[in-house]
């Protein structure tokens, strides 16, 4: 059903600030069809807070933030938002999708990696720890997670196990460390984070030298880890002591909201093989989703 035409709830919401707030909602689903809301705001249904998506939690009460697509039918997570022009009174309103719709939560959060049910933990569905997948199938392998680096300007932010840039403050940040291995030629991985807000580029440094700046492809998800993610640069010339880096730089899918250039570390390898290690960590996840599967169909068993 279009936004607006089906059992429409009003609700007084005070905001004490302007900004985009991304929607959260509590709903109860029976049947086959009865699955999604719509979010508006002051009188307007804004395409932001349509066709809000539940596929999983039947028969359960379930928290959700999807917006479904003509591309994915049980939506994009994080995709449902709406824009508040200034503080004060808003009317919010929310408006049945499929006849029989339970709702009886809501939630508003500028912060997109908050989840109602485990704020601790990462909202996105396909979240990867690739550096530490990296220690186990390449031991020999240097790894330099972001969060060791020296922070110039104190422009990054921790995010968890990143470093990120909050985009209201700065355009660009960067960090660095000393290199302690050996002189010799190597492969230099960087690994990104996919985020759906902005397409960050980033740039590798070593002392005053650059290379080819890396732009990351949008993720479907709020933000995530993934090989699409992952830049080698080959052959790169080292030296005890050298500083190797990181440049980043927010950008905008929209040119409202950006994303914040989020980065987990750089990764050192003995040259021509970097592409290696990443066949062999698609190798590891394949076997851990495998490993998955195989632990579900037990459990129907």
């Amino acid at each position: 059903m279009k936004h607006g035409k089906m059992g429409i709830l009003h609700y007084k919401v005070n905001f004490s600030e302007a900004g985009r707030y991304y929607v959260w909602v509590r709903a109860y689903s029976t049947g086959t069809e009865d699955n999604g809301v719509h979010v508006g705001v002051d009188g307007t249904w804004p395409e932001s807070g349509q066709r809000m998506q539940w596929c999983d939690g039947k028969d359960s009460w379930t928290w959700g933030n999807s917006q479904r697509t003509e591309e994915r039918h049980c939506g994009i997570p994080g995709f449902i938002y709406i824009d508040i022009d200034k503080a004060g009174e808003h009317d919010i309103q929310f408006s049945m999708r499929e006849d029989g719709f339970e709702m009886d939560q809501f939630i508003f959060t500028k912060d997109t990696s908050y989840h109602p049910e485990n704020t601790n933990e990462i909202a996105t569905d396909g979240n990867q720890d690739l550096l530490a997948m990296v220690k186990e199938v390449r031991p020999s392998a240097k790894i330099y997670p972001a969060q060791t680096f020296k922070n110039t300007k104190n422009a990054f932010y921790n995010d968890r196990k990143w470093l990120a840039i909050n985009p209201e403050e700065h355009e660009e940040a960067e960090a660095s460390l000393s290199f302690d291995g050996a002189e010799g030629e190597y492969d230099v991985v960087l690994f990104t984070v996919g985020e759906n807000d902005g397409r960050s580029v980033y740039t590798l440094k070593k002392n005053a030298e650059t290379f080819k700046d890396f732009r990351t492809p949008l993720s479907s998800n709020m933000f995530e880890e993934g090989l699409e993610y992952v830049k080698v640069y080959a052959n790169i010339k080292l030296n005890a002591n050298d500083e190797i880096g990181v440049k980043a730089v927010p950008k905008s899918r929209d040119g409202k909201e950006f994303s914040r250039a989020r980065w987990s570390g750089l990764v050192v390898v003995e040259a021509k093989t970097g592409k290696k290690l990443l066949e062999e960590l698609q190798h590891k996840m394949a076997a851990l989703t495998n490993m998955q599967i195989t632990g579900e169909l037990k459990k129907m068993a």
